[in-house]
């Protein structure tokens, strides 16, 4: 199945897949949807990665940066009457509902460029709606509440041009039916590293795989007519600079990209760090070790699966 026919009805004018009578059968938003009955075996896990790291370079050249075409598609959605770009959710929340889209602007401005607020310090009314956030969302309340404050004091604005790091958030799976992993993404979360971000990393803007994917193709097929010079969402190839032939759409179906495993579905719904907390307080193993080793355990089950 093609991702240009994903969400497109049947020629017979049934429901296309991506509508509500067909969420239990399939996964929405997936790009390549699987029928949920040939799933033998799905995880979710985040990562993260840094585009300062030399093996993702390709991701940041300097005509073909991925946070640059991903603010672009978000301006073009603002200014688009048709919703052509890619729709911005808000970053603290999980969901696609209309209450976690940023359909206002202004909410969008003050949460990606500048907040208005900043260098003041907390009210009392915002501590205790930080602390609610961090209940509802699973985390240790104080501690959440002292990296808001750090974010209220960073400076009013943070450069989009220096934003080097991603978040993504995808689904490991067994199709039983073809007997091959698969790795799913689901959405993609801009974040602002923390030497532009006051000391710590801000959460900017989540946004669909799909809207991007989507967005990314039709930069990347306009621009190659003029491949010499205007070429753009292209994968810059290190070892053939003049390759324009790799798309960033591409390069993530090719897993292109080096990331660290930052969170995994768990009960408890917390991040690695807080749930191998014992063991990284111990010094028995830091937390990239136990990233690298968690995604060994991934490969083997999969592994193990093929073989079954």
């Amino acid at each position: 199945m093609s991702a240009s026919s994903f969400g497109q009805a049947n020629s017979n004018g049934a429901a296309p897949i991506d509508s509500v009578q067909n969420s239990r059968r399939y996964n929405i938003n997936s790009v390549r949807p699987i029928r949920n009955e040939d799933v033998m075996f799905s995880i979710r896990v985040w990562s993260k990665m840094d585009m300062r790291e030399k093996s993702n370079e390709g991701w940041n050249s300097s005509h073909s940066k991925i946070v640059e075409i991903i603010f672009e598609g978000i301006d073009l959605w603002y200014n688009s009457a048709e919703g052509e770009g890619i729709a911005p959710y808000n970053p603290l929340t999980q969901g696609y509902e209309a209450s976690d889209l940023l359909s206002d602007r202004n909410a969008y401005t003050d949460r990606v460029i500048i907040d208005g607020t900043k260098g003041e310090d907390a009210t009392l009314d915002e501590v205790e709606r930080w602390r609610t956030e961090a209940i509802t969302r699973g985390v240790e309340p104080e501690q959440y509440v002292q990296q808001k404050r750090q974010e209220k004091l960073a400076p009013d604005s943070i450069p989009k041009g220096q934003i080097a790091m991603l978040e993504i958030e995808e689904d490991l799976m067994f199709d039983r039916n073809r007997s091959l992993p698969i790795w799913d993404i689901q959405s993609v979360k801009v974040v602002a590293q923390s030497d532009i971000a006051g000391g710590i990393e801000k959460e900017m803007v989540r946004i669909k795989y799909k809207d991007l994917v989507a967005y990314l193709d039709k930069v990347y097929s306009e621009s190659f007519a003029n491949k010499e010079s205007n070429v753009r969402a292209f994968w810059f190839n290190p070892r053939n600079p003049r390759n324009y032939g790799i798309s960033l759409s591409n390069a993530f179906d090719m897993r292109l990209f080096s990331s660290n495993i930052i969170k995994f579905s768990n009960p408890s719904d917390v991040a690695m760090e807080q749930f191998f907390e014992s063991q990284i307080g111990a010094g028995k193993r830091s937390l990239m070790e136990i990233s690298r080793d968690f995604r060994y355990q991934l490969l083997e089950t999969m592994h193990n699966l093929w073989e079954y």
